[in-house]
């Protein structure tokens, strides 16, 4: 029985399909089963469709529906019938849904560290922190912070700097720190420092920095005697370089020059008269070269030949060293500021779940690790498989290593040839060979299969990419390291697919571009042009904007591509324009911000008035007089007083900021400035979504303007709009986040990046065993070429056969995203190296069938024939959408809930408003908010006394039906519905004293006074009301009437 299945999914090929169908296979012979699969994928948006494909299955197959994937479901062993049980399934998981184990490999592995808590002492209530980058910042800075307080760390830092002034790089060392603090995140680095909980400290690193020097000083030290020696025996015999074989290019060129300038490598000819001292002397050689060979000058040059044989490779690998020991000395510093960032901030970084869950997870303790996270899971489905990180698949291995020993089934589905993550920790080896080596004693068990038929792409796309990998695999592995290019030959062996498509539809379009120096235009705007040129004609074939997809390497290209396009007033969706940063009144918002923390911020003041007359105003004025708007001295007179709304500033006659604006948090800040600048009148996506942004950040980590200015910076290009899928727009995106996608047109403008190492950007991991260069576990090094005469040869080529496989991979991925049409652009390259350019011409003229079709004069590769698109009915989204008006937005002081005004008021939790001891405080409150006896004043004054906090929404009706019974006192409603009413004001007296009755209503020379009363008769009440009688009456008031209303059972008592 195969009970462990491996599926090689090739691009197109019903990978999901085929994971849907498995778990359907598990679940329907077991309706309650569901319980006991997971499943996991990579992304959030992979996890969501893998639920939606599984539950759309189920309700499919309940309805009679799905007669193709009943049939394969008979047909592989499902039993029983299956409408019944696909509705229990479904009815289950709608019921249970919290036990629909389908998530991401990270939701899954964080679940069972939170079972773990107590075990690995991590602190109560920690959080997961995903910003690493923002985390690496901050330990940077620390350490930084460091030098001149930590006199070690200081000498340390002073002599990397020295060191990078002498290799010309310069001697700002921070991004180079924060380069190489990156890594402690990686996998990488985890394992090459062999579980060593902290990198060597400083001093020892010190003593081995000494130790290098000392191997470098030796070598070149012995090699410049030897020049030195041969200089002096040169000139003892008056002789010259010109007068030995081969002049300059000859082994006394060597010996005096090439070995003084660094090039220590001897040549043949040099090898070849250390050998044989007849190789110095010809026919026309001066008399004195043969008693100056003799004379000691054969028997340097075999010294130099000898001691670069012997020592070079020790002496190379000193020197490649010294460039990066110094950084990689800090890696304890670092790993230490990191330990106190956590343990300060109560923060578990993502990539920290995957280690230590290896402290955790063991073949002995699964069954402890399955009761701890309250579910048994007997079945295992991992999608992406070549993505899964060496850690991750060592934290499976016992669980499905203990499934498969209780005979249940489980599953990986992935494809080495799109393994496009290795810089993320995806290792691609993994599903090459190592799972099999791993479950070696499941060997029997062990199903593999590939799915052959691609289900995305025309017959003549499919068949194009078969031909097209199949030699460029070759290429690459010709030029990969001999002794690592096995691991790309076996990569590709299962290149070839079938195509579901019988028809011949399908176009491959590639085109070479050449700079063109008469008309200065270069190989790059000859390629974006002739992609926009093809992207128009098929606009007029009836092809949609929508139906675009523009695949490039890098973010810089997609920025290039994305407005190349807008220029030529196509609509586009890229990373770049969805940037909320390109809105105006994001920009606004920001800049504001910014003015409210520092008015004296002129660029902030300058794009304030920028951004709000011309994107929001429309305003017709010069930009000078913007941009020169804060050297006006008359406040009158500038722009900014005059055109900004008056709200904005604490009084029509001043500059400064309205003072209320400053008091605000950040989101209660936005909205209220939404609201005075009028940016609220239309719904727009950016401020909106920037709305979001604040209340995110607020909630995480506070309402400070000042830090949320100063994390926008940061963290500015990370932030973009979510536009739907049916929006009419070509589609910019890198190859990596086209990972999963595809489109019925592809464009790939900028095909030729490079495929091997680069020494100025790429950095790896390298150990070794021989003394001393086995003092540290490891070394982070500059991806040199240098690195194959070292003791880390191995390493580097290793990396560099990966590094090709990397990049032959994204071509991979690029190439097959297309459903019907692939255009390719490949500009010129500045300098001939082994990049994507080379492999795709070498590929279209050493495979004899894509020959045929290569015009090499015009350096143009077509097949096909450009047409309309294949009409198919657009795709019905899972989603609607909306468009919607106004944004809603209010005053925050609206939103307040103020505290209660009463002294003696205390919240009490009976319903019944008749029940509580505050009745009468209350039906007196709303006495005073109300102004005649109608039921609209009645509701205003009920919702008021709610916003107050006086009653609950429940109470609400039942204080009106007692304001109504109030009312309907005949001589109340006069007093109501009376005019000249004043209600709750002071009467301030000459001595300063003030006086506040609830109510007067005033006629002529006649006033009403009426005090309300929430008590039973006191006498103070009546020496009270008198004395507001005699205050009116000294007022000028003839007749006054005085009442006393009291509340709680509705007498009044009257005094005139």
């Amino acid at each position: 029985m195969n009970n462990f299945s491996i599926y090689r999914s090739s691009a197109g090929s019903g990978k999901t399909y085929t994971l849907v169908k498995e778990y359907l296979k598990l679940v329907l012979n077991d309706t309650e089963s569901f319980k006991n699969v997971l499943a996991v994928t990579f992304t959030n948006k992979s996890a969501g469709e893998m639920k939606s494909r599984i539950i759309e299955a189920l309700t499919k197959l309940s309805r009679g529906e799905a007669a193709e994937l009943k049939e394969k479901l008979i047909s592989e062993g499902v039993k029983g019938n299956i409408e019944t049980s696909s509705a229990l399934v479904l009815k289950n998981i709608l019921h249970k849904y919290s036990y629909f184990s389908v998530s991401t490999i990270d939701s899954f592995f964080h679940k069972v560290i939170r079972s773990f808590a107590r075990e690995l002492k991590l602190q109560l209530g920690y959080n997961i922190e995903l910003d690493q980058q923002a985390v690496l910042e901050k330990i940077t800075d620390k350490l930084l912070d460091d030098a001149g307080i930590d006199s070690e760390l200081t000498g340390f830092l002073e002599d990397f700097i020295y060191y990078s002034i002498d290799d010309e790089k310069g001697w700002k060392i921070d991004l180079k720190i924060k380069d190489l603090a990156r890594e402690i995140f990686s996998e990488r680095f985890m394992i090459r420092q062999g579980g060593a909980n902290k990198p060597e400290g400083r001093t020892k690193l010190k003593e081995f920095i000494g130790t290098l020097f000392a191997i470098k000083n030796d070598f070149e030290g012995r090699m410049k005697t030897i020049s030195e020696s041969s200089s002096e025996i040169l000139d003892e015999y008056s002789l010259v370089i010109d007068d030995f074989p081969y002049k300059k290019a000859g082994f006394m060129n060597y010996l005096i020059n090439n070995i003084v300038s660094g090039k220590f490598e001897p040549g043949q000819r040099a090898r070849d008269a250390s050998i044989d001292i007849n190789k110095w002397f010809g026919k026309n050689s001066k008399p004195a070269v043969k008693p100056a060979a003799e004379a000691g000058l054969y028997d340097l040059l075999v010294s130099a030949v000898e001691n670069y044989d012997q020592n070079f490779i020790k002496y190379n690998t000193a020197s490649q060293l010294i460039k990066t020991i110094y950084i990689t000395g800090i890696f304890r510093d670092l790993t230490d500021k990191l330990k106190k960032y956590r343990d300060d901030n109560n923060v578990l970084l993502i990539s920290d779940i995957n280690n230590i869950l290896l402290n955790v997870i063991s073949g002995d303790s699964s069954p402890f690790v399955y009761e701890k996270i309250g579910s048994f899971y007997k079945n295992f489905l991992i999608d992406e498989f070549q993505d899964t990180s060496t850690f991750q698949w060592r934290n499976f291995f016992p669980l499905i290593e203990n499934s498969l020993s209780e005979n249940n089934a489980s599953l990986i589905v992935g494809d080495v040839k799109q393994s496009i993550y290795r810089w993320r920790n995806g290792n691609m080896k993994l599903l090459l060979e190592e799972v099999k080596n791993d479950l070696a004693g499941f060997a029997e068990s062990i199903k593999e299969e590939t799915l052959k038929v691609n289900y995305r792409s025309k017959k003549r796309i499919v068949e194009f990419n078969n031909t097209f990998f199949k030699t460029a695999s070759e290429i690459c592995a010709g030029e990969a390291p001999e002794e690592e290019s096995a691991v790309i030959t076996k990569a590709f062996a299962d290149t070839e697919q079938l195509s579901s498509d019988d028809s011949d539809d399908g176009y491959i379009n590639i085109k070479f571009h050449r700079n063109d120096p008469d008309s200065d235009v270069t190989s790059r705007e000859f390629s974006i042009a002739a992609m926009i040129s093809n992207i128009k004609q098929l606009l007029q074939n009836g092809c949609k904007q929508k139906d675009i997809m523009v695949l490039v390497r890098n973010n810089s290209d997609a920025v290039e591509a994305a407005y190349s396009l807008i220029d030529a007033r196509l609509k586009v969706v890229s990373s770049d324009s969805l940037l909320l940063t390109n809105s105006p009144k994001v920009r606004l918002l920001i800049n504001i911000f910014k003015y409210i923390v520092d008015q004296n911020n002129v660029i902030a003041r300058a794009e304030i008035l920028y951004n709000y007359l011309i994107y929001i105003k429309n305003e017709d004025i010069e930009l000078n007089e913007i941009f020169t708007d804060h050297l006006s001295k008359e406040i009158n007179a500038s722009l900014f007083n005059k055109y900004l709304p008056k709200d904005f500033f604490e009084s029509p006659a001043s500059a400064e900021v309205n003072n209320k604006l400053s008091g605000l948090g950040l989101y209660d800040l936005a909205e209220e400035l939404v609201m005075i600048f009028g940016l609220g009148n239309t719904a727009d996506t950016y401020l909106i979504r920037f709305l979001d942004v604040l209340k995110k950040y607020s909630g995480e980590n506070n309402s400070d303007v000042f830090g949320f200015v100063n994390w926008w910076e940061d963290n500015k290009q990370d932030n973009t709009i979510i536009v739907p899928d049916e929006e009419d727009a070509v589609r910019v995106m890198t190859i990596h986040k086209a990972k999963g996608l595809q489109a019925p047109v592809v464009f790939i403008p900028f095909a030729n990046w490079e495929f091997g190492l680069n020494a100025n950007r790429n950095m790896i991991w390298v150990s070794s065993n021989k003394q001393p260069f086995d003092t540290l576990p490891a070394y982070f090094v500059k991806a040199s070429s240098a690195l194959k005469d070292s003791y880390f040869a191995g390493d580097y080529n290793e990396e560099s056969a990966l590094t090709y496989l990397d990049n032959l991979n994204l071509m991979y991925v690029a190439f097959t995203r297309a459903e019907e049409k692939l255009f390719i652009g490949v500009p010129q390259k500045g300098k001939e190296s082994f990049n994507a350019r080379k492999v795709i011409y070498e590929t279209l003229t050493n495979s004899p069938v894509l020959a045929e079709s290569f015009d090499t004069q015009n350096y143009l590769y077509e097949s096909g024939t450009l047409n309309g698109l294949i009409k198919k009915a657009d795709k019905k989204s899972v989603y609607n959408s909306y468009k919607i008006g106004p944004m809603v937005s209010g005053n925050i002081f609206d939103k307040i809930i103020v505290k209660p005004e009463f002294e003696n008021y205390v919240p009490e939790k009976k319903s019944k408003l008749k029940q509580l001891k505050n009745r009468g405080i209350i039906i007196h409150k709303a006495l005073s908010l109300i102004r005649n006896s109608t039921a609209g004043e009645i509701e205003k004054a009920t919702q008021k006394l709610i916003i107050l906090g006086l009653i609950t929404e429940e109470q609400k009706a039942e204080l009106a039906d007692e304001l109504q019974e109030i009312f309907a006192i005949d001589k109340v409603k006069k007093w109501f519905d009376s005019e000249n009413v004043m209600n709750e004001r002071d009467i301030i007296l000459p001595d300063g004293s003030m006086y506040r009755p609830d109510k007067v209503l005033m006629n002529d020379e006649k006033a009403v006074i009426i005090d309300y009363k929430t008590g039973g008769k006191k006498e103070g009440h009546m020496k009270q009301i008198k004395q507001y009688g005699e205050i009116l009456g000294k007022m000028g008031f003839k007749h006054i009437e005085m009442n006393l209303f009291y509340l709680s059972d509705l007498k009044i008592e009257t005094i005139n």
